[in-house]
């Protein structure tokens, strides 16, 4: 099963710094596409992420050890497949 990760491009930069630049996790999270979302009358980056449900899990695991901010963003995502 495939889902949808989104969040904040400055919080997908912050994981991503964290995140071992030969580890899994940075392959799967270097296919993220940024687009320009609307957000409170102006234009914010967010990143887009698809994915298969245990990469999702992974990323949730790892986001809870090196920067737990964006675990509810991984979380919604491993939600809305429920």
């Amino acid at each position: 099963m495939r889902l949808l990760i989104t969040m904040p491009l400055d919080r997908y930069d912050r994981l991503m710094w964290k995140v071992g630049k030969f580890s899994r996790a940075y392959e799967i999270m270097q296919n993220a596409s940024i687009e320009p979302c609307l957000s409170d009358n102006h234009f914010a980056h967010t990143t887009k992420l698809l994915c298969r449900l245990d990469e999702a899990k992974m990323l949730l695991n790892l986001a809870s050890r090196v920067y737990p901010t964006a675990i509810p963003d991984i979380a919604r995502a491993i939600d809305s497949t429920k």
